[in-house]
């Protein structure tokens, strides 16, 4: 062998030896992985809540969604736009919760759930439900709230004749407080609102009276019998 070929395979093989000593290890594939929130939630029968699913370690972050549950099947469970919008059914099934499913597109074995505890619609009784309130005096309504894990309620008033204050005050309590002025008609409109579903109220219906005591005085007619029977009774005493 030739000087000139011991060269060029010493080059040959020092080639080689650089390509096969800089080389990197594949890197192990990333594991997709999906999150839904609320991972919890409670939910009134007709009513919504709104899901989201966050998928890591992928380009594609579709999801598919499901509700499934062990006392219901179906519509029964209610149901979910492929948004993540679940609309609860019209009624509580048997055990009280459901579950809902985010699956990712890129691997459907990947997947993660929220639990969805059903509740009975809200049911608010406002009382006295028609009273009589006086002006400068102040009338207490409460609120009976059922079927709701805050029984909060928020207190507002109306009329048909009045706005704002002049349709008098009350408070977070139900402390109402007439206005100054008797509206015209005289009556205004005592709504509690639930908190925890703003879409559930009642309302009560209040008189206001005025605390000033009308004197009925006589016609002309009453007046002149009044007027002959004093005279009689003068002469008489007489």
């Amino acid at each position: 062998m030739t000087s000139k070929s011991l060269v060029f395979l010493s080059v040959v093989l020092l080639v080689a030896a650089g390509c096969g000593g800089g080389s990197s290890p594949t890197p192990a594939p990333r594991v997709v992985s999906v999150s839904v929130s609320p991972t919890a939630a409670n939910v009134h029968v007709t009513n919504t809540k709104q899901f989201t699913a966050t998928v890591q370690n992928t380009m594609n972050t579709s999801v598919t969604w499901s509700v499934s549950g062990r006392g219901c099947t179906g519509i029964a469970c209610g149901s979910i736009t492929s948004s993540g919008l679940y609309t609860a059914p019209t009624a509580v099934p048997s055990p009280d919760s459901v579950t809902v499913t985010a699956t990712t597109v890129v691997d459907p074995s990947k997947s993660d759930t929220a639990t969805v505890s059903l509740l009975a619609a809200v049911i608010i009784t406002v009382s006295p439900a028609s009273p009589k309130v006086t002006m400068g005096a102040t009338q207490q309504f409460t609120a009976n709230v059922q079927n709701a894990i805050d029984s909060t309620v928020s207190w507002s008033v109306s009329g048909a004749g009045c706005s704002g204050s002049t349709c008098g005050t009350i408070t977070s309590g139900g402390l109402y407080t007439p206005p100054r002025v008797v509206p015209s008609p005289p009556s205004v409109t005592i709504t509690a609102t639930s908190v925890e579903d703003i879409a559930k109220s009642d309302a009560a219906d209040a008189t206001l009276v005025s605390s000033v005591a009308i004197k009925s005085w006589p016609n002309p007619t009453q007046a002149a019998s009044l007027s002959f029977l004093r005279l009689a009774h003068a002469s008489v005493s007489q």
